[in-house]
């Protein structure tokens, strides 16, 4: 029992180390998609620093606290589309690059392949929204000084496991499932996301 778990545990890491080469192979693109990224997320807060010219702020507004919301919910948007798109585009992925057949013939249930996936896209995403928190504080000057970090992980942390979840039962029920249609995965993924 104990060495079947030890292997189903080397497949989840083997899944997840395989979407990090692939993220490693296609750099560019990942370049592209941080920099949309970054301007989709600095368009919101450049939207927000603005509301003080249309004469949106008051005695009882505080044009600063709306400023770091917008951000907040903009992060937090990225980040989700982020895990749900890398989970539900694997199958895409491995079928453009011809090695799904050795992924669905490989003696591994599918649950480890899916979290495997997710495991990766969780810590991707993690990763790549930090790099544009970064940015953002420093050039919107955020003051993170009365934050709490300790109720922010944890809620990160439980929103991304149902969201990763689904995008990666999307992605494998277009093909694990009707081998017909194996694109339908990353389509309701999409769909779901919207």
């Amino acid at each position: 029992m104990i060495e079947v778990r030890h292997a189903e545990l080397n497949a989840l890491f083997g899944f997840a180390e395989r979407q990090m080469h692939v993220i490693k192979r296609y750099w560019v693109w990942e370049v592209v998609w941080l920099f949309y990224s970054l301007v989709s997320v600095l368009s919101i807060g450049f939207l927000a620093s603005g509301l003080g010219a249309l004469g949106v702020v008051g005695a009882s507004f505080d044009l600063d606290r709306a400023q770091l919301y917008l951000l907040v919910g903009a992060l937090l948007w990225g980040y989700l589309s982020l895990v749900f798109m890398e989970a539900a585009y694997a199958i895409s992925w491995e079928r453009w690059e011809g090695t799904i057949e050795y992924t669905f013939m490989a003696p591994v249930r599918r649950v480890t392949h899916l979290f495997g996936i997710c495991f990766f896209a969780i810590g991707y995403g993690l990763a790549r929204t930090f790099a544009v928190l970064l940015i953002a504080t420093l050039m919107f000057r955020l003051d993170f000084s009365h934050a709490d970090i300790h109720a922010h992980v944890p809620a990160r942390l439980l929103a991304c496991r149902h969201f990763g979840g689904a995008g990666g039962a999307c992605g494998l029920d277009g093909t694990a499932d009707r081998p017909e249609h194996p694109d339908r995965g990353p389509a309701l993924a999409l769909a779901a996301e919207r």
